[in-house]
Parts: C-alpha cells; structure tokens; sequence
C-alpha cells in the first residue's frame, strides 16, 4: 500500500518521530523503486520525474483508468483475429504454433486468456488441407478435452517431417528420371543424324562412281566399235558402193 507523501519535521520532533520519518522516507523510495522498476518506457517518462511514491501511483492510476476503454477494444480486435487465424501453405508447424501463442499472449494482457482446449482446437480446425490425415487421426484416438498443446505440436512436428522426407525422396526420382531422359535424347540426338548423313554420303558416293564408271565404259565402249568399225568394207544399201552406208 502507497503512503501519504511526508513531510519533514521540525526542530520540536523527538527523537523517536525521527526515527519513524526515517524508516517512512526509506520505505517511500523503495516503493518509488519498484514502481520504476515495474513500468515500460512509457510510463517512465510519466513519472520519472516525481520523488514521491504515491504521487507517483496516482498518476499510473490515472493513466491506466483511461486506457482501460482502450483495452476492452483490443480485446475484441485480437479475439476477432484470433478466430479468422489460418495456417499459410508454406508455413511450418512450429512457426504457425508460435503466432498462434503469440495472438493468445496479446489476448491475456487485455485480460482474457486462451485454455489449453482452445488453443488445441483453434490449431486443428485452421492447418492446411495437407494436414488432414493427422487432424483425422488426433481427433479420433486422442481425448481434445486432456491434449496440452505441447502434445499437439508434437504429433505434427513428426507428421510433418514424415512429409518432407516423402516429398524429398519424389523430387529426386523425378530429378533422376529427368536426367535419364535428357541423356537418351541426346543420344538419339547424335545417332540418327550421323546415320542419314553416312548413308547419303554413301549414297552419292556409289552413285557417282557408278556413273562415272558407265561414263567410262560407255565412252570407251563407243571409241572402239568406232575404231573397229571400217566402212571400206561396207556397201551401202541404197546405192550398193563401197565405202559409205545409209542406216
């Protein structure tokens, strides 16, 4: 309890009223002590300046006296929030868990605090849909009324491991069978247009010495039967002479 500010005596005071203005003067600063001790900031300024306790008091009185209207609407901010607080699709447990806590902390200072039954069932309804086999299943072996959320935590803590190593193991087989992939079209890549190109060369290549080849033969071919052939000793068919020949 915060005493009346004293006064300093006079030069009548005896001996033992010294005494007790001494001992209420050290009690007062000690009382002045913790009340800037206890205080934020805020409030520091309001009253660092004052040397007497009650004085002191008065004034912190007042100034939560008013903020108190200020604190009911708080209340009814965070207790809306509360309720429409959903899990992100990239949140972990652990980080949804500590927001949820942190909304309740803000709601206990304005005067009302969350129970263990709330916050249990609070977390449960608002996980994202990749949770709802462990909801299911918490639901269903688990009493919500006796569950801390301590425990809740615990159980998807591991679910959620449990689906992160699953979906690392997918992501890579599928990084796997991808590479697989790319190294097969590169090969046919280098296969196929190898192939056609040999085969077109070896194509052109016969073809132009087969037809280079008939070119000879029939060009040579034609210069011996000229050479061998001799019109002297042929007669022409029209005239019957020697030496030339109608065809």
């Amino acid at each position: 309890m915060i005493t009346d500010s004293i006064t300093p005596l006079g030069k009548e005071a005896t001996a033992a009223q010294e005494a007790k203005f001494k001992e209420d003067k050290k009690k007062d600063y000690n009382a002045l002590f913790l009340i800037h001790s206890c205080v934020d900031s805020d409030n520091f300024e309001k009253v660092g300046d004052y040397d007497s306790a009650k004085t002191a008091w008065g004034i912190l009185e007042k100034a939560y006296a008013s903020a108190d209207k200020a604190k009911v609407v708080r209340l009814q901010t965070h207790k809306r929030q509360f309720e429409l607080l959903q899990m992100e699709d990239k949140e972990t447990i652990n980080d949804y868990v500590t927001r949820v806590t942190r909304l309740g902390n803000q709601m206990k200072s304005c005067g009302e605090a969350v129970s263990e039954q709330n916050f249990v069932s609070k977390v449960l309804r608002s996980l994202t849909p990749r949770f709802d086999n462990i909801v299911v299943a918490i639901e269903e072996s688990k009493d919500l009324k006796t569950m801390t959320k301590d425990e809740l935590q615990s159980s998807l803590e591991a679910h959620e491991q449990k689906m992160d190593e699953r979906g690392k193991d997918k992501a890579k087989a599928e990084v796997a069978l991808q590479a697989r992939f790319n190294e097969k079209n590169k090969k046919s890549k280098r296969k196929w247009p190898s192939r056609g190109k040999k085969n077109f060369q070896n194509f052109d290549g016969k073809e132009s010495q087969n037809s280079r080849k008939g070119e000879g033969s029939s060009k040579g071919g034609g210069q011996d039967n000229y050479k061998s052939f001799d019109k002297s000793t042929k007669k022409c068919y029209n005239c019957q002479k020697f030496g030339h020949f109608a065809r």
